[in-house]
């Protein structure tokens, strides 16, 4: 019972971390993205 659920706290600690890596780079992207377009706009 122990094992198990050490087990699949493991699981989810690493689909947690790598859904991180992915969805923070996207989600940086996206933020520079608009930023950089925001700041074009309004500082012309």
């Amino acid at each position: 019972m122990k094992n198990e659920t050490v087990a699949k706290s493991q699981l989810t600690c690493k689909k947690i971390s790598n859904l991180e890596k992915h969805g923070k780079k996207k989600i940086f992207l996206l933020e520079y993205k608009s930023y950089s377009k925001y700041i074009l706009t309004h500082l012309r």
